[in-house]
């Protein structure tokens, strides 16, 4: 009977040769999104997006209404004074008071600005032109690694191919070998069955390394180790050719929805919005404008007193 102990260690071994044998599965959905996490390209586009986001508030800032406030507080030290000769008199007149606060509000409201109107819609196409580009490189991503990791298995199965090939060559070598000990078949037919096989063994050779050339890849595009091995798991959905629609019908697809034709589009209206932007100095701008001033003087510390407000409203 073993001691628990020995049991123990037997478990432990067990354990790290099963977890040493595992591989980690790899499906495409999770391929795509490695390599979507992990491409500086596709992540720069997504950089362009916000900062795109960030050139449309900035240009809604030049419609929108201006308003600034204002406040003071002055405290005259000395204040002026001025005489006035009256017959043989002199009299000193002092003027001001001692404290002053003031408080101030303005609003401008854009009515008519053909520069900035057409500044706000060139930036709401760069948005969207920043969203065509993204698209783009998302797409050529996905294909790079769709192609990167169907090139794997099928690489694989031309291995295995290959493989059973040399095995069938293997068998008919043995099977003629023993034909010829008994004298049923030529030494022709021997030698013919053993250049079979000789002419097999490079293309497994080449298979293989074409195999771990195509794994090294992979990795590299999803920067993983380069020796990191994976299980790879295909998509079982049928990818034949049937049911397709027609070549024109395709075409039409393409050009209606594929980023590169409505970045295109949409680079063609900025263009023109552009167009606009310079002829924005031939067209006048028109405000409506507003200020509340308030006011207040004394010789006490207090807003109390000697207070007044202003206020006026016109078109500029």
């Amino acid at each position: 009977m073993k001691k628990p102990a020995q049991i123990s260690a037997l478990m432990v071994i067990l354990l790290l040769t099963s977890s040493l044998g595992a591989q980690t599965v790899l499906t495409i959905e999770q391929v795509r999104d490695r390599a979507l996490r992990q491409n500086r390209m596709y992540l720069q586009a997504l950089e362009n997006i916000t900062k795109a986001r960030s050139e449309v508030t900035s240009a809604k800032a030049a419609v929108l209404p201006d308003i600034s406030a204002s406040g003071s507080y002055s405290r005259n030290f000395m204040l002026p004074s001025f005489y006035v000769q009256a017959d043989t008199q002199t009299i000193k007149f002092t003027s001001g008071f001692n404290n002053q606060f003031g408080a101030g509000l303005s609003l401008q409201q854009s009515l008519f600005d053909y520069r900035a109107f057409q500044a706000l819609s060139i930036a709401r196409l760069y948005k969207e032109y920043s969203q065509a580009q993204t698209d783009q490189v998302k797409a050529a991503v996905i294909y790079n690694a769709d192609q990167l990791f169907y090139s794997v298995i099928l690489k694989e199965s031309q291995l295995e191919v290959v493989q059973k090939e040399y095995d069938a060559a293997s068998l008919n070598l043995d099977d003629v070998e023993k034909k010829y000990r008994q004298g049923v078949v030529s030494e022709f037919e021997l030698l013919r069955a053993r250049v079979e096989k000789s002419n097999i063994e490079p293309q497994i050779i080449q298979t293989e390394s074409a195999v771990r050339i195509a794994r090294k890849e992979l990795n590299s595009f999803l920067v993983y180790n380069l020796d990191q091995e994976f299980v790879l798991q295909a998509d079982p959905d049928d990818t034949s050719l049937a049911g397709l629609p027609p070549v024109e019908a395709l075409v039409d697809t393409a050009l209606a929805l594929r980023p590169e034709m409505l970045a295109a589009d949409y680079l063609t209206q900025i263009t023109q919005k552009a167009i606009g932007v310079a002829r924005a100095g031939h067209f006048p701008t028109v405000s409506a404008v507003s200020d509340i001033n308030w006011q207040s003087e004394s010789d006490k510390f207090t807003l109390r007193e000697n207070e007044f407000t202003s206020w006026s409203a016109g078109i500029r």
